[in-house]
């Protein structure tokens, strides 16, 4: 064969795999079950070309050729395929170039003349079917004709290397003369083979050392935290470049010798946290344990013991993979009453899986009630300036978060064929047809649907009349134990769920609630409102410090007090932080208008109950009026 001409013009777009000028001393793959299967169609007298319906991945499918060129190496060999040439040549890259129609058809006709006068059979790869079906373009109409040509000639064998999803219906002719072959995907073992085979390159390239640890790393960070469809192969390889990269800046000016940065798992990781804008503390793969997520979340959220170890399972689960389905990380369906801790529960999630609270994408649906698209579908972000984008543009851009679509029952039915797809495969499709990833984010829809069955469930005791006096007396002599205002039966979730099914069925179909997790929420008891008003009371506390340098205390029956106004509002609806806004909030509101710009006035303020026991008294206090009552 010319050199000169193979180097002038096609040398970027073909590769010579067998014979090779130099052996490689590192085959990236080895024992493929389908070669032998290869080897016999291609050595048959009769159809003998061959449809590779391969992975998704162009340099796995690329380095099964070269695999398969080892084996043409081999001393047992059927006499059809001995001393055979076999070329690869780059359809896909030849259909970029800018390249005069007429020189290319000169080109390829002489290249195909001198490959044949080495009296050798002939074994082309070629990378895409178009030019035998699609003569639209100048190349395939070139490549058609002469391809075409080949498929009646003995002494050429045709690989044809394909999508899988590629439709050949309307190619039936085709079948005349090609058999047809899907490909393995590929192992862990075989990716991480695969990267090592470019270790040389990327050593070189960066004057890095990159040593044997770093690849099967690189293959599960890149697996789990890089978004999009392209194959893991690619992000891995991608991942291990730029992190190479960035080992080459360590490198001092005045190093000497072979001394080299090496290629660590931390500087992978810091690529990572660049490109995801997940905090590098918490790119902990495999290291999630639901028994001290479970343990952190139930620090803020209180009375739903049962529903945050079901979502601790879950997401275990979704780790470490132990179904192989499509669809997000993992999608959660969140049923029960109003003031609950449902959507308290999404940004807890939020904060200790991806270290803050702006990771939550928070719709409400209510305010759609028939959105066409999801491109209409806007979140907000509790960032320091409260971001609000679309929901779409939200995850292209942080494709690790925790997505919370609020009262879907509020909304329109057709919500639910918007969020199909996102649910079933993991990724939504806008109105011109670009695909946007979901297939890393955490679900979350949030639902009344069922609540009445769990309310009717929980027994509630007779109301007191909401006309009850509770005075200050009553309050702090009290030594009886607070007994919950309704006895829950111990119901298991599954069991709630069973209950609840029937009216959740009415509205989600079976197939959809089959792809999420349904979390029921249980009804707040005394002693889970009592926790969560001291929680906001020291929040509130934090807030004053923070922002007025005071410090706030409060008397033992304020807690007992502002739980029995949340319970007295009813066994459905515990608007907690209405109850805070109008007794608390407003106490202290009062107090620093009439008293906080005097120059003398003390640090501290004292909350209390006003002489009847009806309402918050909140009044500034010396030290040791205070001393009492220290938080």
């Amino acid at each position: 064969m010319d050199q000169t001409l193979h180097e002038a013009f096609l040398l970027k777009y073909t590769k010579t795999l067998f014979p090779t000028e130099h052996k490689k001393n590192f085959i990236p793959l080895k024992n493929q079950s389908q070669i032998p299967l290869i080897i016999d169609t291609l050595s048959r007298k009769n159809i003998h070309h061959l449809i590779l319906r391969a992975t998704d991945s162009d340099i796995y499918n690329l380095a099964y050729l070269e695999n398969l060129a080892q084996h043409l190496n081999e001393e047992y060999l059927p006499k059809a395929l001995r001393d055979s040439t076999f070329i690869f040549l780059d359809l896909k890259a030849l259909s970029l170039a800018q390249i005069d129609s007429t020189e290319l058809k000169i080109e390829l006709t002489s290249f195909f003349h001198e490959l044949t006068q080495n009296n050798k059979r002939i074994i082309l790869a070629i990378n895409q079917l178009q030019p035998f079906f699609n003569e639209e373009t100048h190349l395939n109409y070139i490549m058609g004709s002469l391809i075409k040509s080949f498929l009646s000639n003995d002494a050429w064998r045709i690989i044809a290397v394909i999508d899988a999803q590629h439709d050949m219906a309307s190619q039936s002719y085709l079948q005349r003369y090609f058999s047809e072959i899907k490909l393995n995907e590929p192992s862990n073992s075989d990716v991480t083979a695969i990267l090592k085979s470019f270790r040389d390159d990327l050593e070189e390239f960066h004057h890095v050392l990159v040593p044997d640890e770093i690849f099967p790393y690189a293959i599960t960070i890149a697996n789990q935290y890089l978004s999009g469809s392209e194959p893991c192969l690619e992000k891995a390889l991608k991942l291990l470049d730029s992190a190479a990269s960035r080992a080459s800046a360590m490198e001092r000016t005045d190093q000497t010798g072979s001394s080299k940065p090496i290629l660590t798992n931390g500087l992978l990781a810091k690529v990572i946290s660049s490109w995801t804008q997940i905090p590098l503390s918490h790119l902990q793969h495999n290291k999630f344990k639901s028994k001290d997520f479970i343990s952190n979340i139930q620090k803020t959220i209180f009375g739903q013991d049962a529903a945050v170890n079901l979502i601790g399972l879950a997401l275990q689960y979704a780790r470490i993979k132990l179904h192989n389905k499509s669809g997000p990380l993992c999608s959660f369906l969140f049923a029960g009453p109003a003031n609950v801790g449902k959507t308290e529960t999404a940004f807890a999630i939020a904060e200790q899986l991806f270290g803050h609270k702006g990771t939550l994408l928070q719709i409400n649906l209510e305010k759609y009630k028939k959105p066409s698209t999801l491109s209409e579908l806007k979140v907000i972000q509790q960032t320091e300036e409260h971001h609000h984008t679309t929901l779409l543009s939200a995850i292209q851009k942080s494709p690790y978060a925790v997505v919370l679509f609020e009262n879907i029952d509020q909304s329109s039915a057709t919500i639910i064929d918007l969020l199909q797809d996102i649910f079933m495969y993991g990724y939504a499709l806008d109105e011109h047809g670009k695909k946007y990833d979901f297939s890393h984010a955490i679900i979350i829809i949030t639902t009344h649907l069922g609540a009445d069955r769990i309310i009717d469930l929980a027994h509630p005791e007779p109301a007191q009349e909401e006309t009850q006096v509770l005075d200050l007396m009553q309050l702090v002599l009290n030594e009886q134990k607070h007994e919950p205002t309704h006895q829950h039966q111990h119901l298991s979730p599954q069991e709630l769920c069973e209950e609840m099914m029937p009216t959740l069925e009415e509205f989600f179909s079976q197939k959809l609630l089959r792809h999420m997790n349904i979390v029921p929420f249980s009804l707040l008891d005394y002693s889970s409102l009592e926790k969560l008003v001291r929680l906001k009371l020291n929040n509130f506390a934090n807030i004053l410090d923070k922002n007025f340098g005071l410090e706030l205390s409060y008397a033992p029956e304020v807690i007992r007090f502002l739980v029995q106004e949340t319970l007295w509002r009813g066994s459905s609806t515990r608007p907690i932080d209405k109850i805070l806004e109008q007794h608390l909030y407003s106490a202290v509101a009062h107090e620093l208008v009439a008293h906080g710009e005097e120059i003398n006035r003390p640090k501290r303020l004292l909350l209390q109950l006003n002489d009847a026991g009806q309402l918050l008294r909140c009044e500034f206090v010396s030290p040791g009026d205070a001393t009492l009552y220290k938080m």
